[in-house]
């Protein structure tokens, strides 16, 4: 294949590349020649020998790939920066169940009151109605006739008669207004009755919202 000063390049067979000593002007460009020393190496031979190497060279670049991970995640894991969130995020944690914590015990604590309140005030009755405009409503409520109007679309009268003859009626007709979707709007001031006895008349007039479609009536009697 080459021919130099005093070595030559030749190719065997099997597609091997040797390197072989000769005298100046021995051989031309073409020519065959023996190499005793030459060992064939079988086709197969050399396949399983470079199927090897792949594999083995596969295995070390993942090993190093794997390792460069591990390196990187464990620098930016264990980094300053995120030490310090980690405290954080521990802290916030511990501040969530306190607070939590608290607000359970002002649950409570609300509760016992609201207990101690419903020995001295007792939710009677509670319904919603309607403020379209043009409604008109009556009826009697625990010994109390009801009834409101809604003159126009702002305005509301309600009127409380004691038809009972019981010796009087203590309590709070309570109103609370509502959007459209029935969420709460406001609460519209109570009306209180105290010592209200048979024949006694009350009434009352409230201005209303625009977007105020229902209100919730509640009614509270004192147990004194």
């Amino acid at each position: 294949m080459e021919i130099h000063k005093d070595y030559c390049i030749v190719m065997t067979k099997d597609g091997q590349f040797i390197k072989k000593k000769i005298m100046a002007g021995a051989y031309e460009i073409g020519d065959e020649i023996i190499i005793s020393e030459y060992s064939y190496q079988p086709e197969a031979a050399r396949v399983n020998w470079v199927k090897n190497f792949v594999v083995g060279a596969i295995i070390v670049a993942a090993i190093t790939a794997g390792s460069i991970w591990v390196i990187r995640y464990m620098k930016e894991y264990f980094s300053p920066v995120n030490m310090a969130l980690t405290a954080r995020d521990t802290a916030g944690e511990e501040t969530r169940i306190e607070a939590e914590e608290s607000q359970a015990d002002k649950g409570a604590q609300e509760q016992a009151f609201t207990m101690d309140e419903d020995q001295e005030e007792a939710v009677v009755y509670g319904s919603v109605y309607s403020l379209e405009e043009g409604t008109r409503i009556e009826e009697e409520i625990d010994g109390i006739m009801f009834s409101y109007e809604v003159m126009d679309s702002v305005s509301m009268y309600v009127k409380l008669e004691n038809i009972s003859r019981t010796p009087y009626f203590n309590g709070t007709f309570g109103i609370n207004t509502l959007l459209s979707d029935g969420s709460p709007s406001r609460t519209l001031n109570p009306i209180t009755l105290q010592g209200f006895k048979p024949g006694n008349i009350s009434e009352s007039s409230f201005i209303l919202k625009a977007g105020e479609t229902q209100f919730r009536l509640i009614i509270t009697e004192n147990n004194y």
